[in-house]
């Protein structure tokens, strides 16, 4: 279908939607992040082009719920993360901001006021953060199978953690 949803939640108003598409009835193999919302009384129904993209194309997007009318939508192009917040008719309500990162299967969390997922990759594993409040404001921690890591200090919600092989924090 060229098409593969990556989101659906309820929101204040309707049901919104996630998707990457090509254009459809051509032979373009690009993918753009679009979102479609349907109206709770089923009489409005949109489509909301989110990105122009001419040429790879976007991943299937994630849909974070945050509350319920904003979420964040999250996907990968050109090897990074992005990502925008939107209201619950699916209204881009920032600009679409990047970093160098990635996403997996995993389905984010909101944990004390952050999106958060992560990422194996070998024996890597990274954790990607976004606060929901700013979202200009990411972060990504790191850790390697066969290190023996221990919390050092606490810091509001920040654990700084030493490796006891390596001492690598």
């Amino acid at each position: 279908t060229g098409c593969s949803v990556g989101g659906f939640e309820v929101t204040s108003s309707g049901y919104l939607t996630a998707i990457n598409s090509i254009m459809q009835g051509t032979n373009s193999n690009v993918r753009n992040i679009y979102l479609c919302y349907l109206s709770a009384n089923g009489t409005t129904a949109v489509n909301k082009k989110l990105t122009s993209y001419f040429s790879v194309g976007a991943s299937t997007p994630i849909l974070v719920k945050i509350d319920s009318n904003n979420f964040m939508v999250l996907w990968t192009f050109d090897g990074r993360v992005q990502y925008c917040k939107v209201d619950g008719a699916g209204n881009l309500i920032t600009e679409i901001y990047s970093f160098d990162g990635s996403l997996s299967d995993c389905q984010p969390v909101i944990s004390s006021g952050k999106i958060i997922w992560y990422v194996w990759n070998d024996s890597e594993t990274k954790f990607y953060s976004i606060d929901s409040a700013d979202i200009t404001k990411h972060e990504t921690a790191s850790f390697v199978a066969g290190h023996s890591y221990s919390a050092v200090s606490v810091s509001g919600t920040a654990v700084n953690m030493k490796c006891s092989v390596c001492g690598a924090t």
